[in-house]
């Protein structure tokens, strides 16, 4: 399919970048590019635009994570045409993708999706701008998994 035709050129990339850079460059260049994939491609969509809307902002924090995590999840599954769902655990929005573009065929000891941190912390970000988030990816399919999920965690900020 093509989709896999472009998650697997996506992978591609991502390696090579880490051959090229080492991993902690190569890492913290794709925590950029997703960071970027979000801005200009995610952010300007209807329902995520409107997550900076007064009466959106309005709602407490882990409202304000758990519906916008959402409603990137269906803009981004739109856009993919792969699964993307998110759950709550722990007081916290864990976010999975099925499919991953970031890892598609690569086996990794560690983590491997740093695009994805950085789109969902762009994200988090954009929904709640006052808030200091953190982010860790809990299972990635580079890793043997069967899907990549991040989970997400917000504190006020202060």
């Amino acid at each position: 399919s093509s989709e896999a035709m472009d998650f697997a050129q996506a992978s591609a990339l991502l390696g090579g970048l880490e051959e090229t850079l080492g991993a902690r460059g190569g890492r913290g260049l794709a925590r950029r590019m997703g960071a970027a994939a979000f801005d200009r491609v995610l952010r300007p969509v209807g329902a995520v635009a409107a997550m900076r809307d007064p009466g959106f902002q309005a709602f407490p924090l882990d409202r304000r994570l758990r519906a916008g995590m959402y409603g990137l999840a269906r803009s981004l599954g739109q856009i993919t045409s792969t699964s993307v769902t998110t759950r709550e655990q722990d007081g916290a929005v864990v976010f999975r993708l099925d499919l991953c573009p970031d890892c598609w065929g690569r086996s990794s000891q560690t983590p491997a999706c740093a695009p994805s941190i950085g789109m969902l912390n762009a994200a988090a970000a954009w929904i709640a701008p006052e808030a200091e988030i953190k982010i860790v990816e809990i299972a990635c399919r580079a890793q043997g998994m069967p899907a990549c999920e991040f989970m997400i965690r917000g504190e006020p900020a202060g």
